[in-house]
């Protein structure tokens, strides 16, 4: 049933006391604090449920907040780890950059980041490279059927590898030792391939 404190604090059979003690415990939770609960033997039902519910919301809340407290140490830990290995990953990326010919291109191709390594070999600049088709670089060399073997393998998410001769900007030939990672999304869908 419903029952609302006017109408208790309104009947002559309640103690304004101990609506005072629930009141206060409500409080007490409120404020985080879950050492203490109601102890009632009122012989009053309404009364004796109402405490136990209190006692209950309180175990509750205090269970709650235990969990978002571990929740935040681990996102803690988290974030520390995190950080901890961007900062040892940041040293890798220059070291990259300065070995490897590396490139980011959409599902079509076309390049969406290249490194200064690839720009130093292609002896292209970045924003000329950058939105052209790898065949901005293509020597011509391979045939049709290699391409196809390329596309096949990545567009279903499989790593491929081989080397690729190509041409730079003033017609100097090169060669790469090319891996092409299929990256994909949370939902499994491919979005980009690293080179």
């Amino acid at each position: 049933r419903n029952i609302s404190l006017e109408n208790l604090a309104a009947g002559s059979f309640v103690d304004n006391d101990i609506l005072t003690n629930i009141m206060n415990q409500m409080i007490e939770y409120a404020e985080l604090n879950f050492s203490n609960q109601l102890e009632m033997d009122t012989g009053d039902d309404v009364l004796n449920t109402m405490a136990t519910t209190v006692n209950l919301l309180g175990e509750e809340l205090e269970d709650r907040i235990k969990k978002l407290r571990e929740l935040n140490i681990t996102l803690e830990v988290t974030h520390e780890t995190s950080t901890a290995k961007n900062q040892e990953f940041s040293g890798l990326l220059p070291a990259l950059d300065n070995s490897a010919l590396i490139y980011l291109s959409d599902t079509k191709g076309v390049f969406v980041k290249v490194n200064k390594a690839l720009c130093d070999a292609s002896k292209y600049k970045e924003d000329e490279l950058q939105g052209q088709n790898y065949r901005i670089i293509n020597s011509g060399f391979h045939p049709k059927q290699f391409w196809d073997d390329m596309w096949n393998s990545v567009e279903n998410g499989k790593t491929w590898r081989n080397e690729i001769k190509s041409r730079a900007k003033d017609g100097s030939e090169f060669w790469m030792d090319t891996v092409i990672n299929p990256i994909t999304n949370i939902k499994g869908d491919i979005t980009h391939y690293l080179s």
